[in-house]
């Protein structure tokens, strides 16, 4: 039984089966816009707390 909610992420969790499609999946990962200025570490300090932000439900 499928239950109503607004709240998408409690409902993923609450299914035991996801389907998706490609598509899907590469639109849930947040788009990697690095700014000009960050090199070498400095570029996984930004990324790591980026990507946590600004993922979709899908990763």
């Amino acid at each position: 039984m499928l239950s109503m909610t607004n709240q998408p992420l409690e409902l993923m969790h609450a299914q035991d089966i996801k389907i998706a499609t490609y598509d899907n999946v590469r639109q849930s990962y947040p788009k990697e816009e690095l700014p000009d200025y960050l090199e070498g570490e400095s570029r996984e300090e930004w990324w790591n707390p980026h990507y946590e932000k600004n993922r979709g439900l899908l990763h």
